[in-house]
């Protein structure tokens, strides 16, 4: 009885584990489509909502404002911010979110907040045209 136990604990740790690595993977692949165009500003402005928002890892968030889309490193590491157990609630109203803006990370089963994140500042990306991701994705 105790090896099905351990089995069964096992089989559904490395099931969690391979989606949240086949996740973290597609978010990185996201990042790829861009390149960086070294245009940086404090604010941005035609944000939303927070399905305008992809957390990349701890330290970066994906936006898309309008039709452009900015890279934001966070002035410091954010404790689950890309976990998929947790989301991410914006601390700014209106439609515009600046540097310094708050963020808080909240455990999606129990609605604990897990941690505070401030933005830096945004980098305006360049979406890649589709034969350049292409070649990039497999290199």
């Amino acid at each position: 009885m105790r090896l099905r136990l351990v089995l069964i604990s096992t089989m559904l740790f490395g099931a969690a584990s391979a989606a949240f690595g086949g996740e973290k993977a597609a978010k990185e692949t996201a990042l790829a489509k861009y390149k960086e165009t070294g245009e940086r500003v404090d604010c941005i402005s035609g944000f939303g909502s927070a399905d305008q928002m992809t957390p990349i890892d701890e330290t970066q968030i994906l936006f898309r404002a309008g039709k452009r889309h900015y890279l934001n490193r966070l002035s410091g590491r954010c404790n689950n911010l890309d976990s998929p157990f947790y989301y991410v609630k914006r601390e700014a109203w209106g439609s515009q979110i600046c540097k310094n803006d708050r963020l808080t990370v909240v455990d999606s089963s129990s609605g604990i907040t897990a941690g505070f994140c401030r933005l830096g500042e945004f980098e305006r990306l360049e979406r890649l045209p589709d034969e350049a991701q292409e070649t990039e994705e497999a290199a």
